[in-house]
């Protein structure tokens, strides 16, 4: 659906028919301005067609038909210069006429690009209807797929779908859920390796929460899911901030460190890896052991100073609890 206000440059393949199209297209959204796409033989179109634009800017880009190479770089700069000018969903494709081997390229590379494409119809005067970009097709299909990665706990492959899904999406609303399901699954494998705080080229879990708890906030106002899903999101931050305070940054043992020591063995005997999960259940019991050792007789396992206990003291520790 195009609204007005939201479309800030329109390109348009020009032909015999474009001049009543654009007409069409001005009565329902006011862009910044236009990109007239079009070889010799349409000038006198692009005459009358500038006429009608009145002050809304424009501009020519005169091709060559022959030149198939030349065409698709120069409406490859096009929509690059516009993307990087506005974002995606401010820009449509208009192919209602024109040249066929240009109307095709120009709608390739819209594809490309996650562009809207329209067109007009005559049926009890002219309408505007969008036109099926296959890229948006392919991204909902991903969508189904990546969803399922991220319900098993396959975070890293998930990731890599949802960042294709954002590259094809032309619907704002389809990019938004793409670039925070892959935000999630950055921050879950993150996460699932223990990587609670970025460290050099790695982004910690707790860092991308808080960019993705700020994003859900942004756009929190246009969709209730979000506004959900952020509860969830701090939830997790409150989590991870008392698992690095009470841990003093994974230094020391706690209970919150050791918690997440253990549901992350869980899921990794789920998944059936059972040598990971081993190795984490293990871990879970040194936790405790050295928690229980620092927190009741103030010995640190990192460093301990046995020299420098009392023997008395020493023989009033119950060494049996410690066994495992």
């Amino acid at each position: 659906m195009i609204h007005n206000g939201t479309v800030k440059a329109i390109v348009c393949v020009v032909g015999e028919k474009t001049k009543d199209s654009i007409i069409t297209v001005l009565n329902k959204i006011s862009p910044e301005i236009i990109y007239l796409i079009c070889g010799e033989d349409q000038l006198e179109n692009v005459v009358i067609i500038t006429k009608t634009l009145k002050n809304i800017k424009h501009k020519l880009i005169l091709v060559d038909y022959k030149n198939t190479e030349e065409v698709s770089q120069k409406i490859f700069v096009t929509f690059n210069y516009l993307s990087n000018r506005f974002s995606r969903d401010k820009i449509i494709l208009d192919i209602t006429d024109g040249n066929r081997l240009l109307c095709s390229l120009a709608t390739a590379i819209a594809c490309i690009f996650g562009v809207k494409i329209v067109t007009t119809i005559k049926e009890d005067g002219i309408e505007i209807i969008e036109v099926s970009n296959p890229f948006q097709k392919y991204a909902l299909l991903l969508l189904s797929q990546a969803i399922n990665l991220y319900a098993h706990n396959s975070f890293r492959s998930a990731h890599a779908i949802f960042e294709q899904i954002k590259e094809r999406a032309t619907e704002i609303s389809l990019e938004n859920i793409s670039e925070v399901l892959s935000m999630l699954s950055k921050a879950y494998m993150a996460w699932d390796q223990f990587v609670y705080v970025g460290k050099g080229d790695k982004e910690g879990a707790y860092n991308i929460l808080k960019e993705l708890s700020k994003f859900l906030n942004k756009i929190g106002k246009f969709s209730k899911y979000a506004a959900q899903l952020k509860i969830k999101v701090d939830d997790n931050l409150r989590f991870l901030r008392s698992l690095l305070e009470s841990s003093e940054g994974c230094r020391i043992m706690s209970p919150y460190l050791i918690l997440d020591i253990f549901l992350n063995g869980e899921r990794r005997f789920k998944e059936g890896s059972y040598n990971e999960a081993i190795t984490r259940f293990y871990r879970c019991l040194e936790g405790c052991v050295q928690y229980r050792l620092l927190k009741y007789h103030s010995i640190d396992p990192s460093n301990p100073q046995l020299n420098g206990l009392k023997n008395e003291k020493i023989s009033k520790v119950n060494w049996k609890n410690y066994s495992t």
